[in-house]
């Protein structure tokens, strides 16, 4: 699973966009049912999964060999 992720930006892009859609169904249905904890933590999850993959885009000073 982990070669799958880290294959091509499309791949990774592609996986990010169905687990963030998978989290927000989660989301709108435990808001929805009144489970608080549930769309918190999906919630979370989206933000986690956004952050990591921009921030794996990202340039780094350690990427650089001099």
């Amino acid at each position: 699973m982990a070669s799958f992720l880290n294959t091509t930006k499309k791949t990774r892009l592609k996986a990010m966009i169905y687990v963030n859609l998978f989290l927000a169904a989660i989301t709108i249905y435990a808001i929805y049912s009144g489970l608080e904890t549930v769309a918190t933590t999906s919630i979370a999850g989206i933000l986690t999964i956004t952050t990591m993959f921009i921030g794996g885009d990202s340039f780094r000073k350690s990427d650089v060999q001099n």
